[in-house]
Protein backbone atom coordinates (compact mmCIF):
# COMPACT_ATOMS: atom_id res chain seq x y z
CA UNK A 1 0.00 0.00 0.00
CA UNK A 2 1.31 3.46 -0.91
CA UNK A 3 2.35 5.87 1.82
CA UNK A 4 -0.56 8.30 2.27
CA UNK A 5 -0.87 11.81 3.72
CA UNK A 6 -4.29 12.96 4.96
CA UNK A 7 -4.98 16.69 4.52
CA UNK A 8 -7.20 18.12 7.26
CA UNK A 9 -8.62 21.55 6.42
CA UNK A 10 -11.69 23.76 6.69
CA UNK A 11 -13.75 24.42 3.56
CA UNK A 12 -13.60 28.19 4.15
CA UNK A 13 -9.82 28.01 3.68
CA UNK A 14 -10.27 26.83 0.11
CA UNK A 15 -12.61 29.54 -1.13
CA UNK A 16 -11.24 31.12 -4.32
CA UNK A 17 -10.15 34.78 -3.90
CA UNK A 18 -12.17 37.52 -5.67
CA UNK A 19 -9.22 38.14 -7.97
CA UNK A 20 -9.62 34.64 -9.40
CA UNK A 21 -7.64 31.42 -9.22
CA UNK A 22 -7.84 28.50 -6.82
CA UNK A 23 -8.32 28.61 -3.08
CA UNK A 24 -5.53 28.32 -0.54
CA UNK A 25 -5.79 24.57 0.12
CA UNK A 26 -6.11 23.59 -3.54
CA UNK A 27 -3.06 25.67 -4.39
CA UNK A 28 -1.08 24.27 -1.46
CA UNK A 29 -1.88 20.66 -2.42
CA UNK A 30 -1.13 21.27 -6.10
CA UNK A 31 2.31 22.73 -5.34
CA UNK A 32 3.01 19.94 -2.85
CA UNK A 33 2.00 17.14 -5.24
CA UNK A 34 4.19 18.65 -7.95
CA UNK A 35 7.22 18.64 -5.67
CA UNK A 36 6.56 15.14 -4.35
CA UNK A 37 6.12 13.76 -7.88
CA UNK A 38 9.67 14.74 -8.80
CA UNK A 39 11.20 11.89 -6.76
CA UNK A 40 10.32 8.29 -5.98
CA UNK A 41 8.69 6.78 -4.09
CA UNK A 42 5.75 9.16 -4.33
CA UNK A 43 3.23 9.37 -1.48
CA UNK A 44 -0.48 9.78 -2.08
CA UNK A 45 -2.27 12.94 -0.90
CA UNK A 46 -5.78 12.31 0.43
CA UNK A 47 -8.22 15.17 0.83
CA UNK A 48 -11.97 15.63 0.89
CA UNK A 49 -12.54 17.66 -2.25
CA UNK A 50 -15.42 19.59 -0.71
CA UNK A 51 -13.67 20.19 2.59
CA UNK A 52 -16.84 19.06 4.31
CA UNK A 53 -19.08 16.04 4.63
CA UNK A 54 -22.06 15.84 2.32
CA UNK A 55 -25.39 15.60 4.17
CA UNK A 56 -26.01 12.17 2.68
CA UNK A 57 -22.77 10.75 4.02
CA UNK A 58 -21.89 9.52 7.46
CA UNK A 59 -18.68 11.10 8.75
CA UNK A 60 -17.01 7.84 9.68
CA UNK A 61 -17.79 6.16 6.38
CA UNK A 62 -16.31 8.96 4.28
CA UNK A 63 -13.39 10.21 6.35
CA UNK A 64 -12.43 7.30 8.58
CA UNK A 65 -11.24 5.19 5.65
CA UNK A 66 -8.98 8.03 4.52
CA UNK A 67 -7.59 8.49 8.01
CA UNK A 68 -7.13 4.76 8.59
CA UNK A 69 -5.05 4.44 5.41
CA UNK A 70 -2.86 7.48 6.13
CA UNK A 71 0.55 7.48 7.77
CA UNK A 72 0.76 11.27 8.18
CA UNK A 73 -1.71 14.11 8.71
CA UNK A 74 -1.12 17.55 7.21
CA UNK A 75 -3.17 20.08 9.18
CA UNK A 76 -3.91 23.38 7.43
CA UNK A 77 -4.20 25.35 10.65
CA UNK A 78 -6.36 28.45 10.77
CA UNK A 79 -9.16 30.04 12.77
CA UNK A 80 -11.57 28.29 10.41
CA UNK A 81 -9.96 24.93 11.19
CA UNK A 82 -10.15 25.63 14.93
CA UNK A 83 -13.86 26.46 14.63
CA UNK A 84 -14.68 23.27 12.72
CA UNK A 85 -16.02 20.32 14.71
CA UNK A 86 -15.26 18.06 11.74
CA UNK A 87 -11.61 19.13 11.67
CA UNK A 88 -11.25 18.50 15.39
CA UNK A 89 -12.82 15.06 14.94
CA UNK A 90 -10.39 14.26 12.13
CA UNK A 91 -7.49 15.08 14.45
CA UNK A 92 -8.93 12.96 17.27
CA UNK A 93 -9.57 10.00 14.96
CA UNK A 94 -6.03 10.22 13.63
CA UNK A 95 -4.66 10.30 17.18
CA UNK A 96 -6.72 7.24 18.11
CA UNK A 97 -5.57 5.21 15.14
CA UNK A 98 -1.97 6.31 15.80
CA UNK A 99 -2.20 5.07 19.39
CA UNK A 100 -2.08 8.57 20.87
CA UNK A 101 1.55 8.77 21.97
CA UNK A 102 2.92 8.48 18.41
CA UNK A 103 0.37 10.84 16.87
CA UNK A 104 2.45 14.00 17.31
CA UNK A 105 5.28 12.46 15.30
CA UNK A 106 2.83 11.86 12.45
CA UNK A 107 1.41 15.38 12.18
CA UNK A 108 2.69 18.23 10.00
CA UNK A 109 1.24 21.72 10.46
CA UNK A 110 0.89 24.32 7.69
CA UNK A 111 -0.22 27.55 9.40
CA UNK A 112 -2.37 29.75 7.18
CA UNK A 113 -2.02 32.67 9.58
CA UNK A 114 -0.55 33.50 12.96
CA UNK A 115 -1.82 31.51 15.93
CA UNK A 116 -0.24 31.24 19.36
CA UNK A 117 0.82 27.66 20.21
CA UNK A 118 -1.14 27.71 23.46
CA UNK A 119 -4.36 28.37 21.52
CA UNK A 120 -3.94 25.22 19.43
CA UNK A 121 -5.27 21.77 20.39
CA UNK A 122 -2.87 19.91 22.69
CA UNK A 123 -1.77 17.55 19.89
CA UNK A 124 -0.62 20.54 17.84
CA UNK A 125 1.07 22.50 20.61
CA UNK A 126 4.39 20.74 20.23
CA UNK A 127 4.49 21.05 16.46
CA UNK A 128 6.74 23.48 14.61
CA UNK A 129 4.49 24.96 11.94
CA UNK A 130 5.38 25.86 8.35
CA UNK A 131 4.23 29.48 8.21
CA UNK A 132 2.39 30.64 5.11
CA UNK A 133 2.12 34.20 6.36
CA UNK A 134 4.42 37.13 7.00
CA UNK A 135 5.43 36.76 10.64
CA UNK A 136 6.57 40.39 10.68
CA UNK A 137 3.08 41.46 9.61
CA UNK A 138 0.70 38.63 10.60
CA UNK A 139 -2.37 40.60 9.51
CA UNK A 140 -1.36 40.40 5.86
CA UNK A 141 -3.06 37.74 3.72
CA UNK A 142 -1.26 34.43 3.32
CA UNK A 143 1.58 34.28 0.81
CA UNK A 144 -0.53 32.67 -1.90
CA UNK A 145 -2.64 35.80 -2.15
CA UNK A 146 0.17 38.30 -2.39
CA UNK A 147 2.26 36.12 -4.72
CA UNK A 148 5.45 35.61 -2.73
CA UNK A 149 6.40 32.72 -5.00
CA UNK A 150 9.96 32.29 -3.74
CA UNK A 151 8.71 31.93 -0.18
CA UNK A 152 5.96 29.53 -1.26
CA UNK A 153 8.41 27.32 -3.16
CA UNK A 154 10.76 27.14 -0.18
CA UNK A 155 7.98 26.23 2.25
CA UNK A 156 6.58 23.57 -0.08
CA UNK A 157 10.04 22.06 -0.55
CA UNK A 158 10.49 21.88 3.22
CA UNK A 159 7.14 20.14 3.70
CA UNK A 160 7.88 17.71 0.84
CA UNK A 161 11.30 16.91 2.34
CA UNK A 162 9.70 16.45 5.75
CA UNK A 163 7.24 13.94 4.27
CA UNK A 164 10.02 12.08 2.43
CA UNK A 165 12.12 11.91 5.60
CA UNK A 166 9.22 10.39 7.50
CA UNK A 167 8.51 7.93 4.68
CA UNK A 168 12.03 6.54 4.96
CA UNK A 169 12.26 6.61 8.76
CA UNK A 170 8.88 5.17 9.68
CA UNK A 171 7.49 1.68 9.03
CA UNK A 172 4.15 2.50 7.29
CA UNK A 173 2.35 -0.45 8.90
CA UNK A 174 3.80 -0.19 12.39
CA UNK A 175 0.95 1.71 13.97
CA UNK A 176 -1.63 -0.80 12.78
CA UNK A 177 0.07 -3.57 14.71
CA UNK A 178 0.46 -1.75 18.01
CA UNK A 179 2.18 1.20 19.64
CA UNK A 180 5.15 2.60 17.75
CA UNK A 181 8.36 1.21 19.27
CA UNK A 182 11.10 3.64 20.15
CA UNK A 183 13.79 3.71 17.48
CA UNK A 184 16.49 3.89 20.14
CA UNK A 185 16.77 3.51 23.88
CA UNK A 186 18.72 6.75 24.23
CA UNK A 187 18.09 10.17 25.69
CA UNK A 188 17.73 13.37 23.71
CA UNK A 189 20.84 15.61 23.59
CA UNK A 190 21.10 18.81 21.54
CA UNK A 191 24.54 18.94 19.88
CA UNK A 192 24.92 22.44 18.48
CA UNK A 193 26.12 22.91 14.90
CA UNK A 194 29.66 24.36 15.04
CA UNK A 195 31.71 26.72 12.92
CA UNK A 196 33.58 25.09 10.04
CA UNK A 197 36.80 24.94 12.06
CA UNK A 198 35.27 22.48 14.55
CA UNK A 199 33.25 20.27 12.20
CA UNK A 200 35.56 17.25 12.58
CA UNK A 201 35.33 17.35 16.38
CA UNK A 202 31.57 17.84 16.10
CA UNK A 203 31.11 14.64 14.10
CA UNK A 204 33.35 12.71 16.48
CA UNK A 205 31.20 13.76 19.44
CA UNK A 206 27.98 13.02 17.54
CA UNK A 207 29.16 9.51 16.69
CA UNK A 208 30.33 8.94 20.27
CA UNK A 209 26.92 9.91 21.67
CA UNK A 210 24.99 7.92 19.07
CA UNK A 211 27.24 4.91 19.74
CA UNK A 212 26.11 5.09 23.37
CA UNK A 213 22.44 5.22 22.25
CA UNK A 214 21.86 8.91 22.88
CA UNK A 215 19.58 10.67 20.41
CA UNK A 216 21.53 13.55 18.88
CA UNK A 217 19.43 16.49 17.67
CA UNK A 218 19.41 18.11 15.20
CA UNK A 219 20.44 15.23 12.94
CA UNK A 220 24.18 15.45 12.39
CA UNK A 221 23.69 15.44 8.60
CA UNK A 222 21.12 18.24 8.63
CA UNK A 223 21.74 21.98 8.29
CA UNK A 224 20.15 24.97 9.99
CA UNK A 225 17.99 26.89 7.49
CA UNK A 226 19.56 30.27 6.74
CA UNK A 227 16.87 31.93 4.63
CA UNK A 228 15.83 34.03 7.65
CA UNK A 229 16.47 34.48 11.36
CA UNK A 230 12.91 33.32 12.06
CA UNK A 231 13.45 30.08 10.18
CA UNK A 232 16.75 29.43 11.99
CA UNK A 233 15.22 30.12 15.42
CA UNK A 234 12.22 27.90 14.70
CA UNK A 235 14.50 25.06 13.61
CA UNK A 236 16.78 25.40 16.66
CA UNK A 237 13.90 25.71 19.14
CA UNK A 238 12.20 22.68 17.65
CA UNK A 239 15.33 20.59 18.17
CA UNK A 240 15.89 21.97 21.69
CA UNK A 241 12.35 21.02 22.65
CA UNK A 242 12.65 18.08 25.06
CA UNK A 243 16.46 17.97 25.06
CA UNK A 244 18.10 17.29 28.42
CA UNK A 245 21.31 19.18 27.64
CA UNK A 246 22.69 21.41 24.90
CA UNK A 247 26.33 20.69 24.03
CA UNK A 248 28.21 23.51 22.27
CA UNK A 249 31.57 23.18 20.51
CA UNK A 250 33.35 26.54 20.39
CA UNK A 251 36.26 27.14 18.08
CA UNK A 252 37.14 30.55 16.70
CA UNK A 253 34.63 30.83 13.87
CA UNK A 254 31.05 31.91 14.60
CA UNK A 255 29.51 29.89 11.75
CA UNK A 256 27.21 30.98 8.95
CA UNK A 257 24.51 33.58 9.57
CA UNK A 258 20.96 33.80 8.18
CA UNK A 259 20.58 35.84 5.01
CA UNK A 260 19.44 39.15 6.46
CA UNK A 261 21.25 42.19 7.71
CA UNK A 262 22.48 41.99 11.28
CA UNK A 263 21.58 38.29 11.65
CA UNK A 264 23.23 36.36 14.47
CA UNK A 265 25.71 33.63 13.40
CA UNK A 266 24.55 30.12 14.21
CA UNK A 267 27.15 29.28 16.89
CA UNK A 268 26.12 32.31 18.93
CA UNK A 269 22.42 31.88 18.10
CA UNK A 270 22.31 28.30 19.40
CA UNK A 271 23.98 29.31 22.66
CA UNK A 272 21.47 32.12 23.03
CA UNK A 273 18.40 29.97 22.32
CA UNK A 274 19.50 27.26 24.75
CA UNK A 275 20.08 29.91 27.43
CA UNK A 276 16.72 31.59 26.86
CA UNK A 277 14.84 28.28 26.89
CA UNK A 278 16.50 27.14 30.12
CA UNK A 279 18.23 24.10 28.60
CA UNK A 280 21.33 23.13 30.57
CA UNK A 281 24.45 23.93 28.56
CA UNK A 282 27.74 22.04 28.34
CA UNK A 283 30.33 24.19 26.56
CA UNK A 284 33.54 22.78 25.15
CA UNK A 285 36.03 25.55 24.33
CA UNK A 286 39.39 23.77 23.96
CA UNK A 287 42.29 25.77 25.29
CA UNK A 288 44.56 24.59 22.48
CA UNK A 289 43.60 24.67 18.79
CA UNK A 290 46.49 23.69 16.56
CA UNK A 291 49.46 26.05 16.82
CA UNK A 292 47.42 29.00 18.08
CA UNK A 293 48.06 30.58 21.50
CA UNK A 294 46.32 28.94 24.44
CA UNK A 295 42.83 30.26 25.18
CA UNK A 296 40.85 30.70 28.37
CA UNK A 297 37.63 28.68 28.03
CA UNK A 298 35.59 31.13 30.12
CA UNK A 299 36.73 34.05 27.98
CA UNK A 300 35.90 32.07 24.83
CA UNK A 301 32.31 31.60 25.99
CA UNK A 302 32.09 35.30 26.89
CA UNK A 303 33.04 36.17 23.31
CA UNK A 304 30.01 34.24 22.03
CA UNK A 305 27.37 34.56 24.76
CA UNK A 306 26.91 35.36 28.43
CA UNK A 307 27.45 32.62 30.99
CA UNK A 308 24.62 31.51 33.29
CA UNK A 309 24.50 29.52 36.51
CA UNK A 310 24.63 25.83 35.71
CA UNK A 311 26.86 26.10 32.62
CA UNK A 312 29.58 23.46 32.45
CA UNK A 313 32.59 24.95 30.66
CA UNK A 314 35.42 22.60 29.70
CA UNK A 315 38.72 23.43 28.00
CA UNK A 316 40.43 20.02 27.78
CA UNK A 317 41.40 18.24 24.57
CA UNK A 318 38.74 16.30 22.69
CA UNK A 319 39.32 12.84 24.17
CA UNK A 320 39.14 14.14 27.74
CA UNK A 321 36.07 16.20 26.92
CA UNK A 322 34.37 13.18 25.36
CA UNK A 323 35.00 11.19 28.53
CA UNK A 324 33.76 14.08 30.69
CA UNK A 325 30.61 14.44 28.58
CA UNK A 326 29.63 10.79 28.81
CA UNK A 327 30.33 10.74 32.56
CA UNK A 328 28.41 13.98 33.17
CA UNK A 329 25.38 12.80 31.21
CA UNK A 330 25.47 9.51 33.10
CA UNK A 331 25.41 11.28 36.46
CA UNK A 332 22.41 13.41 35.60
CA UNK A 333 18.93 12.31 34.68
CA UNK A 334 19.39 8.56 34.67
CA UNK A 335 16.89 5.74 34.30
CA UNK A 336 17.45 2.28 35.77
CA UNK A 337 17.32 0.37 32.49
CA UNK A 338 19.21 3.03 30.53
CA UNK A 339 16.20 3.45 28.27
CA UNK A 340 13.92 6.30 27.26
CA UNK A 341 11.67 7.82 29.88
CA UNK A 342 8.02 6.86 29.88
CA UNK A 343 5.94 9.82 28.79
CA UNK A 344 3.67 11.51 31.29
CA UNK A 345 0.78 11.94 28.89
CA UNK A 346 -1.22 15.14 28.54
CA UNK A 347 -4.11 15.32 31.02
CA UNK A 348 -2.37 12.80 33.29
CA UNK A 349 -2.43 13.45 37.01
CA UNK A 350 0.91 13.89 38.78
CA UNK A 351 1.27 13.97 42.55
CA UNK A 352 3.90 16.60 43.38
CA UNK A 353 5.10 15.51 46.83
CA UNK A 354 7.30 17.53 49.19
CA UNK A 355 8.00 18.39 52.82
CA UNK A 356 6.39 21.48 54.35
CA UNK A 357 9.62 23.52 54.18
CA UNK A 358 9.71 22.91 50.40
CA UNK A 359 6.13 24.00 49.75
CA UNK A 360 7.07 27.11 47.75
CA UNK A 361 9.34 25.12 45.43
CA UNK A 362 6.82 22.29 45.11
CA UNK A 363 4.06 24.69 44.10
CA UNK A 364 6.36 26.14 41.41
CA UNK A 365 6.95 22.61 40.07
CA UNK A 366 3.20 21.97 40.03
CA UNK A 367 2.58 25.23 38.13
CA UNK A 368 5.29 24.36 35.58
CA UNK A 369 3.73 20.94 34.96
CA UNK A 370 0.31 22.51 34.55
CA UNK A 371 1.79 24.81 31.91
CA UNK A 372 2.47 21.59 29.96
CA UNK A 373 -1.19 20.48 30.30
CA UNK A 374 -0.40 18.07 33.13
CA UNK A 375 -2.79 17.96 36.08
CA UNK A 376 -0.76 18.40 39.26
CA UNK A 377 -1.94 17.74 42.82
CA UNK A 378 -0.01 18.71 45.94
CA UNK A 379 -0.02 17.68 49.62
CA UNK A 380 -2.41 19.06 52.21
CA UNK A 381 -0.68 20.02 55.46
CA UNK A 382 -1.92 20.00 59.03
CA UNK A 383 0.74 22.27 60.47
CA UNK A 384 4.02 20.70 59.36
CA UNK A 385 2.51 17.24 58.82
CA UNK A 386 0.95 15.97 55.59
CA UNK A 387 -2.66 14.83 55.84
CA UNK A 388 -2.19 11.01 55.70
CA UNK A 389 -5.56 10.24 54.09
CA UNK A 390 -5.02 12.79 51.31
CA UNK A 391 -1.48 11.50 50.76
CA UNK A 392 -2.70 7.92 50.52
CA UNK A 393 -5.45 8.86 48.09
CA UNK A 394 -3.06 10.70 45.72
CA UNK A 395 -0.65 7.76 45.68
CA UNK A 396 -3.52 5.47 44.75
CA UNK A 397 -5.07 7.50 41.93
CA UNK A 398 -2.38 9.68 40.35
CA UNK A 399 -0.63 8.43 37.20
CA UNK A 400 2.84 9.56 38.28
CA UNK A 401 4.63 10.90 41.33
CA UNK A 402 7.33 13.55 41.56
CA UNK A 403 9.19 14.12 44.82
CA UNK A 404 10.65 17.63 45.24
CA UNK A 405 13.84 17.96 47.27
CA UNK A 406 15.03 21.51 47.93
CA UNK A 407 15.42 22.47 51.61
CA UNK A 408 14.51 19.13 53.17
CA UNK A 409 17.29 17.08 54.74
CA UNK A 410 19.22 14.13 53.35
CA UNK A 411 17.50 11.68 55.68
CA UNK A 412 14.06 12.73 54.42
CA UNK A 413 14.89 12.25 50.72
CA UNK A 414 16.51 8.89 51.44
CA UNK A 415 13.32 7.68 53.14
CA UNK A 416 10.88 8.63 50.37
CA UNK A 417 11.52 6.33 47.36
CA UNK A 418 10.88 2.99 49.15
CA UNK A 419 7.23 3.96 49.62
CA UNK A 420 6.69 3.84 45.85
CA UNK A 421 8.70 0.71 45.05
CA UNK A 422 5.84 -1.81 44.78
CA UNK A 423 2.67 -0.33 43.31
CA UNK A 424 0.72 -3.58 43.92
CA UNK A 425 0.90 -2.91 47.67
CA UNK A 426 -0.52 0.62 47.34
CA UNK A 427 -4.06 -0.36 46.28
CA UNK A 428 -3.34 0.94 42.77
CA UNK A 429 -4.84 -0.44 39.56
CA UNK A 430 -1.61 -0.04 37.57
CA UNK A 431 2.04 0.93 37.93
CA UNK A 432 3.16 4.55 38.07
CA UNK A 433 3.95 5.91 34.60
CA UNK A 434 6.90 7.71 36.21
CA UNK A 435 8.46 7.98 39.65
CA UNK A 436 10.74 10.99 39.73
CA UNK A 437 12.83 13.10 42.05
CA UNK A 438 13.46 16.77 41.28
CA UNK A 439 16.55 18.13 43.02
CA UNK A 440 16.06 21.86 43.53
CA UNK A 441 18.32 24.59 44.90
CA UNK A 442 20.37 25.19 46.95
CA UNK A 443 22.80 22.92 45.13
CA UNK A 444 25.97 23.22 47.18
CA UNK A 445 24.50 21.25 50.08
CA UNK A 446 23.38 18.40 47.85
CA UNK A 447 26.22 17.87 45.43
CA UNK A 448 28.59 16.12 47.82
CA UNK A 449 25.76 13.93 49.11
CA UNK A 450 24.65 12.97 45.60
CA UNK A 451 28.23 12.36 44.51
CA UNK A 452 28.81 10.02 47.45
CA UNK A 453 25.52 8.22 46.91
CA UNK A 454 26.05 7.99 43.14
CA UNK A 455 23.69 5.63 41.39
CA UNK A 456 22.68 4.06 44.67
CA UNK A 457 20.48 7.08 45.42
CA UNK A 458 17.80 6.19 44.99
CA UNK A 459 17.90 2.41 44.39
CA UNK A 460 16.99 1.70 40.79
CA UNK A 461 13.90 -0.32 41.69
CA UNK A 462 12.40 2.61 43.56
CA UNK A 463 12.62 5.57 41.16
CA UNK A 464 12.77 6.07 37.40
CA UNK A 465 14.44 9.44 37.04
CA UNK A 466 16.45 11.98 39.02
CA UNK A 467 16.22 15.48 37.54
CA UNK A 468 18.98 17.66 38.96
CA UNK A 469 17.83 21.30 38.78
CA UNK A 470 19.85 22.45 41.78
CA UNK A 471 21.71 24.99 39.62
CA UNK A 472 18.49 26.73 38.55
CA UNK A 473 16.57 29.14 40.79
CA UNK A 474 13.16 28.22 39.33
CA UNK A 475 11.75 25.02 37.77
CA UNK A 476 10.52 26.31 34.39
CA UNK A 477 8.27 24.18 32.13
CA UNK A 478 11.21 23.70 29.73
CA UNK A 479 13.40 22.30 32.51
CA UNK A 480 10.68 19.80 33.43
CA UNK A 481 10.13 18.60 29.84
CA UNK A 482 12.24 15.45 30.35
CA UNK A 483 9.56 14.32 32.82
CA UNK A 484 6.74 15.11 30.43
CA UNK A 485 8.09 13.97 27.08
CA UNK A 486 9.76 10.86 25.87
CA UNK A 487 13.43 11.41 25.34
CA UNK A 488 13.11 9.82 21.91
CA UNK A 489 10.93 11.34 19.18
CA UNK A 490 9.17 13.70 21.52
Amino acid sequence: MAFQVFVSYASLDDVAPPSGGDGFVTTLVRYLKFDLDQRKPTPQIWRDRDGKIKPSDQFDEVIDDGIAASELMLVVLSDNWMASDYCRKELNLFAQKSNGSSAKRRIIVAAKHDMKPENRPVLLQGQTAYRFYDEHDPDKPEFFLHKKLDTIDLLIQKIANDIRDRMTSEDPTRHREGPTPQRTRGRRIYLAKPGSDMSTHYRRLAEELEGREYVVVPDKDSTIPLDSMAAAVEYIDGALDGAEFAVHVLGEKPGMAPEEQGATPIVRLQLERARLRGVRRIIWAPRKIGDRPERDETAVLASFDSAVDGDKIVGTEVSEFSDFLVQHLGQHLTRPDGGGIEAIETDSCVYVYYQAKDEDYGLEVAAALQARNIQATTPIFNGLDIDPEWHKQQIQVCDAIVVCWANAGEIWISQQPPEFRDWTKLNRKKAFSCRGIIVGPPGDVKQSFMKKAGKNLPPTNQVDIVLDLSAYPNPTPELLDPLVKKTVGA
